[in-house]
């Protein structure tokens, strides 16, 4: 899925930018709890830690209600 690769590219922080900007959008609109849920049980907390470091150094929240964000990807810092 792109949510796995996601997180196991984000070894590397070149890679990660890189693989956003080669899907050509501009926001993702994700079920929180449902992505929590399958990271903390599919991967490891480093893993987990990791990816969401990235998340919230490049990614902007655009909207964000009880069930779904929508993350700005290709916001400044990421340009």
């Amino acid at each position: 899925s792109t949510i796995s690769h996601m997180l196991k590219i984000s070894t590397d922080e070149e890679k990660f930018i890189a693989y956003i900007r080669s899907m050509n959008i501009t926001h993702i609109l994700m079920r929180t709890d449902l992505v929590e849920n399958y990271l903390k049980n599919n991967f490891s907390q480093e893993e987990f830690s990791r990816f969401s470091n990235l998340v919230r150094k490049y990614w902007k929240k655009g909207y964000e209600n009880n069930r779904c964000t929508v993350w700005d990807v290709q916001g400044e810092t990421i340009s």
